[in-house]
């Protein structure tokens, strides 16, 4: 029966060195196959390899003697080509096990384009309307303008823009930072924000409802959210009022 090197090597790589030789011929490997090569698992490493080539003729005559089998010579040239063979597969199998995984290629060709938007900080704007930085934030859009961000994105605080009376409003700070963004040349996503922002733990912003809405709370505290305990949060106003008009005559739609 013959044999091909991948039998050879599939069957032996779990054996002992001074066995792993001496199973390499392959009337050794029909008539001499030890079971406890067979169930052997033991890693072994090239230097160990190398001490043990010279021993395995005699151990396998040793085995084969007390056996009662013939051993089978075999010529110094062919043990020394096969020993060759393991230890090059011995190392590309380590090399393949040290080897970490690669990342497999995400190719992007042909889907649709996803345009990019940087958020703002929360603070560019205070309590006044007015740009917190303005220099600063000119040199910070200027540098996204750089990289080829698509545009921005920035929180319109109802507590800013109609922060004293109803229908008193103040976009000045607004006006400002969407002129700047359109003089580069950039996009601008702009969020309707009717919620107080921080009061939080680690929150370094606080923008509260408008004054008169809170006000209001105070005497009619339905409208903000409440839980089944009754308790109240106070940072944003209720679906409930979204078509009842009490905000000085105006829905919370409105």
């Amino acid at each position: 029966m013959a044999f091909s090197s991948r039998h050879i090597f599939s069957d032996v790589r779990g054996a002992f060195p001074c066995e792993a030789l001496a199973l390499l011929s392959p009337n050794s490997v029909t008539q001499n196959f030890p079971r406890s090569v067979r169930a052997a698992r033991s890693s072994w490493s090239r230097s160990s390899f190398k001490r043990s080539r010279n021993r395995s003729q005699a151990d396998f005559v040793a085995s084969t003697a007390r056996s009662g089998d013939k051993p089978t010579v075999r010529d110094s040239n062919e043990d020394r080509a096969l020993a060759d063979v393991i230890l090059d597969a011995a190392d590309d199998r380590e090399e393949v096990v040290d080897r970490p995984p690669k990342a497999p290629e995400r190719d992007f060709t042909g889907t649709a384009y996803v345009p990019v938007y940087v958020m703002l900080p929360l603070g560019v704007i205070d309590m006044e309307c007015e740009l917190v930085d303005p220099d600063g934030l000119l040199d910070q859009l200027k540098i996204l303008k750089s990289v080829d961000v698509d545009g921005v994105m920035v929180d319109c605080w109802w507590g800013i823009v109609e922060a004293a009376a109803p229908q008193a409003y103040n976009w000045k700070g607004y006006r400002k930072l969407f002129q700047m963004v359109r003089d580069l040349k950039l996009k601008l996503q702009v969020v309707m924000s009717f919620h107080e922002c921080g009061g939080n733990v680690g929150d370094d912003v606080h923008i509260p409802l408008p004054s008169w809405v809170t006000e209001i709370g105070k005497m009619n505290p339905d409208i903000f959210f409440t839980d089944r305990d009754g308790r109240r949060n106070s940072e944003c106003l209720t679906w409930g009022i979204d078509k009842e008009r009490v905000l000085r005559g105006r829905t919370a739609v409105e």
